[in-house]
């Protein structure tokens, strides 16, 4: 049967509970599918997406993805540390709870050697919200940690997204990546 919309054509074989896996054949924001029974008795799958715009990009956005996968790679790995006090001006005793991957680190690094005290304060400030819990977040979907633990965005002033998670009583910061 010849299907002029057809891109891709894989015959996939059923497991012992009539099971198919899609893998590839699907794209990483599709959640769930609606599922047309024809009259023929053709099956077409619909895919569908629960995810929100706030997330969307994070796969839409390779660069995005990959450095979220860095600072992912980067906790399983247990690369991860704390910062002085003293860099944050003493500011928020509350960030001192924070961990902070070496990816989020190296992003860290430019906005530093710039000498750019407006970002930086804007990341600083939104650590701090993110800190007191006072800061609307998506929590992704799609993506967790090794260990199944949620991960969580949020925004700064400046396009920037702030990617985290959550370990026992501190927040693992995962990496700052820039929304273009």
């Amino acid at each position: 049967m010849y299907n002029c919309f057809m891109k891709k054509k894989k015959t996939l074989h059923l497991d012992g509970k009539k099971r198919v896996t899609l893998g590839k054949l699907i794209s990483k924001e599709t959640t769930f599918f609606e599922v047309e029974k024809r009259a023929d008795g053709i099956l077409v799958f619909y895919p569908k997406s629960e995810l929100s715009q706030d997330e969307i990009w994070v796969y839409k956005n390779k660069s995005a993805y990959k450095a979220l996968k860095l600072g992912l790679k980067d906790l399983k790995k247990g690369l991860v540390t704390k910062i002085e006090p003293e860099f944050w001006d003493g500011n928020k005793e509350i960030i001192n709870d924070f961990k902070y991957t070496k990816e989020f680190l190296q992003k860290l690094e430019p906005i530093i050697s710039k000498n750019d005290s407006q970002k930086l304060n804007k990341i600083k400030t939104t650590l701090e919200k993110i800190a007191e819990n006072k800061i609307e977040k998506t929590t992704l979907q799609n993506i967790k940690t090794d260990d199944n633990s949620d991960i969580y965005q949020a925004k700064t002033e400046d396009k920037f997204n702030i990617f985290w998670t959550e370990k026992n009583d501190f927040k693992v910061i995962i990496n700052l990546i820039k929304n273009t």
